[in-house]
This record gives C-alpha cells, sequence and structure tokens, in this order.
C-alpha cells in the first residue's frame, strides 16, 4: 500500500510549475548556445548521422527518418517533420542544414508537402555541424528511456545560433534570435582569439548587425549596436525596390523583401493598402517570383509613370504594408545549464571555449588513437627478426590465445602487439612491408607529438583553432551579406501621399445620370456633345478636377463616392456601366438626384441641403458625406446621406449652398396638401437657426416641416437672400 505524503498545496504546486518551466525552457523551446540547436533539431541531426545521411547520400523519406528520430525525441513524428522542413528553408536560415528533394514549402507562405510524400538528407552546411563527431568529441547522454545514446550538443564548427537564428516561447521567457552573417560572426571570433580585438565596441566594424536570408535593408546603426552591447536590439527593416520607366508599363518591382514575411501576405497587404490601385497609378499585381530566393513582385503602373510617381508609390508602401516593419531581438540561450541572455561578445566567447573544448577532445581521442597504433607497429617491426620463431610457436599453440600468450612470455611483447601478432595468417608475416610500417611509425610519431603540443601549449592550441575557424569561413565562402546596413538619410522617408502626389491634376466635367451612371469628360468634348445631346436623363454635370473626390446622392438617402480619376472616361451617348453593377447594395431601381465635389486638400466650404418628399429638410457639410479614404474599401459600398423615416418617401432634391453665404438665406418650401382647397401649404425657414448645427449622415432633417398626417409632399423651393423679398437667389 503507498504511503500517503502530506505536503503544502501551494509548494506543490510551485514545484510542480518550475520542474515543467526548467523542462520546456531546456528540453524544448530555447537553442544552446554552443550548437544553436534545440533539442528536436539536434536529434534529426544525430539520426541523419546515425543513417550515413551526408550531403552526397541517397535521399531517405523524410516520414522514415522522423519515425528513427522518435528513438530520440518522443513527442510525435509530426513535430519531427515540421523541424526537419524548417531547417530546410533557406529563407528562414541563412545556412540550411537539411536538403529536401521535394516540396520543403515556399516564401509565399504555401506549406510543405506531407513527410511521405518529401525525402531529406544533410545538408552540405551540416558536415560543419557533425564532422568528427565520433571522435569522442562531445558527450553522449542517454535518451529519454535509456535504450538509446544520443549527443548532449553538437559539435558545431560555427556560431549557428547567431548564424541561423531561433524562436521560441516557454514559461515567462521568450526568445528571438535574428539570423546573421556566419563569416562576420567567424571573422570576429579569429579576431578575438588573436587578441586584437578586446570588447563589445570592437566588434562594430565586424558584425555590420542582422543578415536576412531574403536580403533587404536595415535603416540606422543604433538597434544593430543595442544588440551587440545588450543581446537585445530593435531595427527597422524594408524590402529592395527597383523601377522601370520604360515601355507601355511602367513598373515598380520588389526584388527583396522582409525577414519572416510571405510574398502572399505582402501582395495582399499591398492590395489592401492600394484596393482597387488606379487611385494611385498601378493597374495591377503580378507576382513573378521564380523561386525562393529570386523575389519579382511588379506593381504595374499607367503608361507615362515616371519615377518620381514609382517613388511615391515606394514611399506609401513603406508607411502601409509590411515592405517595411519593426523587428526585435532578444539572444536568450541556454548556457551553463540556465537560460541567458548574451551579448554579442558573451556568445562568441562560449562558442569559441566550446569550440577548443571540443577540438581538445578530438585530439586526445586521435592521440590515443595513435598511441595504440605506435605500440601495434613497433610490435610488428620487432617481427621483422624473429619471424621463423613466430612461425615456430604458432606451430605448437593450441589457438591464438595460446600463441598470444606464448609471445608475451618468450619475446616480451604487449597484449596488444601480441594479440594483433597471433590473430595474423601465418603467411602473411614474412610478407611484411616492413618500410611501409616504418614509414608509418615515423608518421606516427610526427602526428603524435602534433597533438601533444596542440593539447598542451596554449598558444598552439589557438593557432590551430583559428585554423578550424577559417576551414570554416572557406566552407562558407559563398553566404556572402545579404542584408545592407544604411543612414537614415540614405533611406527614402515612408510617408503617406496623397493623389495629388501621383494623378496629373486635370479639369474634368463630371456628368451624372439618373441611371446611377458617373463618368468623365474632358472639358472641349463636353461641350462639343451637350450642344446636340437631345436626352433628359442627366440630372447633374460639374467641373472637376482629376485630384477631388465626387459625391453623389441617390432617392434613398444612399452617397457613392468616387474619385474623378477613377471614373471611366465617355461620352454623353454612350454613358458608362451603372454603378449598381459593383457596389451590391445600391439597388437598380433606385436614382440619383445629384452630386457635391470635396476638395480633400482644403475644409469643405460648402453645405448639402436635401429634401424628401415628404418634406423633410436637412442641412449637412459636405465633407461628412465624404467616406472615409484610407482605403478603397468605399468602392464597394454606399455611404449614407439621409435616413428617410417615412414609408415610401424618397429625397428628391438636392442643392450646394456656399457656407459663407449661408446665414443670409431662407428658404421657400411649397408643399402640396390634399387637405386644404388651394392644394398647397408654404413653409420659411430661416437656415442660419441651422448654420451652427452639425448634422451627422444618419438624421432625417428638420422638424420644423410637419409631416404627421402624411398629406404634404414636397412641390418646389427657393432660396432667398434676406434683404430681399420676391427674388430667389437659386431656384429649382
Amino acid at each position: 500500500m503507498g504511503q500517503i505524503i502530506k505536503q503544502n498545496l501551494s509548494n506543490y504546486a510551485y514545484d510542480a510549475m518550475a520542474n515543467y518551466s526548467a523542462s520546456v525552457i531546456l528540453d524544448r523551446a530555447i537553442p544552446d548556445a554552443r550548437d544553436g540547436l534545440k533539442p528536436v533539431q539536434r536529434r534529426i541531426m544525430w539520426q541523419t548521422h546515425l543513417s550515413k545521411l551526408d550531403s552526397s547520400a541517397k535521399y531517405m523519406k523524410l516520414a522514415k527518418l522522423s519515425g528513427l528520430t522518435l528513438a530520440y525525441h518522443a513527442h510525435g513524428s509530426g513535430s519531427i517533420s515540421s523541424a526537419a522542413v524548417n531547417l530546410s528553408q533557406s529563407w528562414l536560415r541563412s545556412v540550411p542544414l537539411i536538403d529536401i528533394q521535394g516540396n520543403n514549402g515556399s516564401i509565399d507562405g504555401a506549406s510543405a508537402a506531407a513527410d511521405r510524400y518529401i525525402e531529406a538528407r544533410q545538408a552540405v552546411g551540416a558536415e560543419l555541424l557533425l564532422n568528427k563527431i565520433n571522435h569522442n568529441a562531445v558527450d553522449l547522454i542517454d535518451n529519454f528511456d535509456n535504450t538509446e545514446k544520443e549527443p548532449r550538443v553538437l559539435p558545431a564548427a560555427f556560431p549557428v545560433a547567431m548564424t541561423n537564428g531561433a524562436s521560441g516561447i516557454a514559461v515567462g521567457i521568450s526568445t528571438k534570435i535574428l539570423p546573421h552573417n556566419p563569416l562576420e560572426l567567424l571573422d570576429a571570433s579569429i579576431k578575438m582569439i588573436k587578441n586584437e580585438i578586446k570588447e563589445n565596441k570592437d566588434l562594430y566594424s565586424i558584425i555590420k548587425g542582422p543578415d536576412f536570408p531574403t536580403g533587404g535593408y536595415i535603416i540606422g546603426k543604433s538597434g544593430c549596436r543595442d544588440e551587440i552591447n545588450t543581446g537585445k536590439g530593435k531595427f527597422t527593416v524594408r524590402g529592395k525596390v527597383k523601377y522601370n520607366t520604360k515601355g507601355k508599363e511602367p513598373y515598380l518591382e520588389i526584388v527583396e523583401i522582409p525577414y519572416g514575411v510571405t510574398t502572399t501576405k505582402l501582395i495582399d497587404k499591398i492590395a489592401q493598402a492600394l484596393e482597387n490601385a488606379k487611385a494611385l497609378g498601378v493597374i495591377d499585381i503580378r507576382d513573378e517570383t521564380q523561386d525562393n530566393h529570386d523575389i519579382s513582385i511588379k506593381l504595374i503602373c499607367k503608361k507615362g509613370t515616371n519615377q518620381d510617381q514609382l517613388e511615391k508609390i515606394e514611399s506609401y508602401l513603406y508607411k502601409k504594408t509590411d515592405l517595411e516593419l519593426t523587428l526585435s531581438s532578444n539572444n536568450i540561450m541556454i548556457t551553463k545549464g540556465h537560460q541567458k541572455t548574451l551579448n554579442m561578445w558573451d556568445y562568441l566567447e562560449q562558442f569559441i571555449e566550446f569550440r577548443k573544448e571540443t577540438l581538445k577532445r578530438i585530439w586526445r581521442y586521435d592521440l590515443n588513437k595513435l598511441i595504440n597504433r605506435k605500440e601495434i607497429l613497433e610490435g610488428l617491426l620487432r617481427t621483422y627478426d624473429i619471424t621463423e620463431e613466430i612461425i615456430n610457436l604458432a606451430k605448437q599453440s593450441q589457438n591464438k590465445k595460446h600463441l598470444a600468450d606464448m609471445l608475451i612470455e618468450k619475446h616480451k611483447f604487449t597484449e596488444r602487439q601480441a594479440q594483433t601478432i597471433a590473430g595474423m595468417p601465418i603467411y602473411q608475416l614474412g610478407k611484411q612491408d616492413f618500410e611501409r610500417l616504418n614509414q608509418e611509425l615515423n608518421e606516427n610519431i610526427t602526428h603524435s607529438d602534433n597533438l601533444n603540443k596542440w593539447l598542451n601549449n596554449d598558444n598552439e592550441t589557438n593557432l590551430k583553432l583559428i585554423e578550424d575557424l577559417e576551414y570554416s569561413m572557406q566552407k562558407l565562402s559563398d553566404y556572402k551579406r545579404r542584408t545592407k546596413v544604411i543612414n537614415p538619410s540614405q533611406a527614402k522617408e515612408a510617408e503617406d501621399i496623397t493623389v495629388e502626389d501621383v494623378i496629373e491634376s486635370k479639369e474634368m466635367k463630371v456628368v451624372i445620370k439618373k441611371d446611377l451612371q458617373m463618368f468623365q469628360i474632358g472639358q472641349r468634348a463636353f461641350d462639343n456633345q451637350i450642344k446636340n445631346y437631345k436626352d433628359e436623363d442627366i440630372i447633374a454635370y460639374t467641373d472637376a478636377l482629376t485630384t477631388e473626390y465626387i459625391t453623389a446622392i441617390t432617392k434613398q438617402g444612399k452617397t457613392v463616392t468616387r474619385l474623378v480619376n477613377d471614373l471611366d472616361q465617355s461620352t454623353l451617348e454612350a454613358g458608362s456601366e451603372s454603378l449598381n453593377k459593383s457596389i451590391p447594395d445600391l439597388k437598380s431601381n433606385d436614382e440619383f438626384i445629384g452630386c457635391v465635389v470635396n476638395d480633400i486638400a482644403n475644409e469643405s466650404q460648402e453645405k448639402v441641403m436635401i429634401i424628401s418628399n415628404h418634406g423633410y429638410v436637412k442641412l449637412i457639410s459636405a465633407e461628412k458625406l465624404r467616406p472615409s479614404l484610407k482605403t478603397k474599401s468605399y468602392m464597394k459600398k454606399t455611404g449614407l446621406a439621409s435616413t428617410l423615416k417615412k414609408q415610401g418617401d424618397f429625397l428628391t432634391i438636392m442643392e450646394v449652398i456656399d457656407k459663407k453665404i449661408f446665414d443670409d438665406l431662407e428658404l421657400h418650401i411649397v408643399l402640396n396638401d390634399k387637405s386644404k382647397k388651394s392644394g398647397i401649404v408654404n413653409r420659411y425657414i430661416e437656415l442660419s437657426k441651422w448654420s451652427n448645427k452639425n448634422y451627422g449622415t444618419g438624421g432625417s432633417g428638420f422638424k420644423g416641416v410637419n409631416t404627421k398626417d402624411g398629406s404634404l409632399t414636397y412641390k418646389e423651393h427657393h432660396l432667398y437672400k434676406k434683404d430681399k423679398t420676391n427674388e430667389t437667389d437659386d431656384e429649382n
């Protein structure tokens, strides 16, 4: 029967949580500073070694590799396959460690194929991670069930953690290590060993900052220096853009993107920022990316778009999309069994010490092998003079052990020498190449002397360590810096831009037709066409600039806003497509009643007066009718000018009034009245009474006109200046 242990619940919970936290930190989420890997990554690489999957080997199905790795990482084959794919993705890893044959995902955000369809082996860079691991380079420890051995860390010959970066969330902490250039890290390490640099600030000229596989720019050096000094940094990162103003289709081409951004999401955000894109001169967005490195996202612009306009669009994209973003680093790693934020000097110092100790372990292993071989060589060379005696002893012996014992007793061979000789076929004894054996012995002695020198002389150790790191630099020589660090003065300012920045301002005529048509015509063309135009479907036309917005109001109180430049160019006869085709909530039986031009650069000096069929009168500032123009979503839906309260009511007239004369006007509205013999009712309203009121789009208008019984309907209206009595300033 089990024993009941009494324990404080609070203490128990604390201990349990502490153990769990330590497990997550040490065994899952945070990379080790020595080899830069998390446990699952290390176990994958270990299994590729056991399976002899070097960079020249035949590929193995990833599903099989993941299954074999389960012997060391019992967290499901799915997590293993996912980690292996991640190690292969060259747009995320500066030096990929796994080579995948098949679909390993894409920089556009697409997922990799299932592990049963793709194959894996070590990438070329993995050689520097696993080289001479069998030479007792690192400690081997028991796996989770004590049935296998696995390395505590891998004998990494380059600074993997800072080269490839890492991210992970543990209990109470998270790490975010950004990729850096391996050649810069190795160069700095060599200079540290040579004592050519002595502190963090000396690294500024060597390690420029993070270096992303996707290239791009880092704006400013302050974040880079903060990271070197403290292990934490904040970086403004942006993509790289090229221009083409030649041909029929000028374009802006994105050729490098910020780290961690997918091309698909970037294109989506660009499309969202530009929406219809016509306002900025962009008519199409094309993703012509060929592979995961040759990025090509082209923003096709209108013919005639110049470089200045393209540069303004570029600045706008930096402001509104992930073409520019902020990345932060927090270089937390496992060091000496604990998590710690490491600055660059501390990290490289730990890498150097680890690599030095690794090399010494390899040298000791090699030296022991040489010592053992030397012993055997010396024994074999002694047989030259006593070959016949050994053959006679062999004839007398009962077995190999008996022969070995006699060789030890009569000729004073060591046990290892005796066993080697006893195990040789007799015919080989007389055919030994003693000259070759002697040469091998001399080489053995020379190599052993060198190993002893490297092990016991600090200067020699450092020289050999430098040689080792230089070899790593040679193997990684293709990994040149991709990300350029530039001063803020060299970078274009990320800014909001107005349509005036990218659209040529031209005077046009905007025509509004009753059946929900809205289009633009050149001034001269309009003047020529209107002379012979007979139809009465035009309810308004107005002068407007291509950089201005125009808002049309419908009978049902809806509004439709368009940039004049976005409107189709047409003729009076041909007209344009009804806007209800592109705006779902605009009913086909609705009609336009008028329009107002919005100059967004200045506060509107106009008020719009609208009158409903049942006599409601509403005044609203022109700018209130304009929707938010931050995105082009307004292109797909209507706004609201007035809420119609009475069933069967509709807006019958709208009129634009200059604010400057507004207070001097009096409205005379004439209503039909079925209850009176005269058939009409007159109402007089001083507009100044409402001049200071801010009516929103949701209201229905003045309550000064009695419409409770529903017998009154609009007939006509007049606007008078107060100092005149029977003259109208404007009459509809």
